[in-house]
């Protein structure tokens, strides 16, 4: 694990917000600009994209795991069922696996009493992602994400901000849990898991509007004011720098 260290240099204040303004790498990751609770933000540093997706569709497919954000022929898709009944008002428990042994991401949905699908992805070849994205859309059912959690890389994340959506609420939700600058997801093994419901859908086939999607991404950080404010003191001479690992 990285150890934090800081270092205090006598320059002006101009400086150390110039050394700011680059993203670090960090010890644990940390959540940016989730949706309704906004803090550090991120600017994409690559146009790669891997994407798994679990959506409630009653006349298509409904899994699909890709590596880009474009649902068009050809893609890795999986279809659960086309019943309405097999989504409204059911739960289903999701796992994202990767093994670097293998070079292989793993998309699984099972719905609590039966019904199950999985893809797999080869990512060999692909470059490097250091943030996992994860958002539901509920514009026409209830989308209640519960039990989200990381583990990999020594650390286990479980303490996500809300991501359930509503046609009565907020119809979308997104956070990113980044893991610094240098970090690269495609190293080591790992695993997010959580579970979603569907309550009673305000559309017969709900589609788009009743999903969830974990995309692997690479992005760089963007301080916002608090952490800035964090970080430089009154007198404006701190830096913070932390080690890779």
């Amino acid at each position: 694990m990285k150890r934090l260290r800081s270092v205090y240099q006598s320059f002006p204040l101009a400086l150390p917000l110039i050394a700011l303004a680059s993203p670090a790498a960090f010890a644990a990751p940390m959540f940016l600009d989730s949706v309704g609770q906004p803090g550090d933000g991120y600017a994409y540093s690559s146009a790669d994209v891997l994407e798994a997706r679990f959506r409630a569709d009653t006349t298509n497919w409904d899994l699909r795991l890709e590596n880009n954000g474009d649902p068009v022929a050809g893609d890795n898709q999986a279809n659960l069922s086309n019943g309405r009944g097999a989504f409204e008002n059911r739960a289903f428990d999701f796992v994202l696996t990767y093994s670097a042994a293998l070079d292989r991401l793993q998309w699984t949905v099972a719905r609590t009493n039966g019904l199950s699908g999985s893809l797999e992805f080869d990512t060999s070849g692909l470059g490097s992602f250091n943030t996992i994205q994860f958002a539901s859309s509920g514009s026409r059912a209830t989308v209640d994400v519960t039990n989200l959690a990381f583990s990999g890389f020594d650390v286990t994340e479980s303490a996500w901000p809300s991501l359930s959506t509503s046609p009565d609420g907020l119809t979308y939700a997104q956070t990113n849990l980044y893991f610094g600058e240098d970090a690269n997801l495609l190293a080591e093994d790992w695993q997010l898991s959580g579970r979603v419901a569907f309550d009673g859908f305000t559309r017969r086939n709900p589609s788009e509007g009743a999903k969830i999607n974990a995309r692997l991404v690479q992005v760089a950080q963007i301080p916002g004011p608090a952490s800035i404010a964090g970080l430089v003191l009154a007198t404006g001479f701190c830096v913070v720098r932390r080690r890779k690992l």
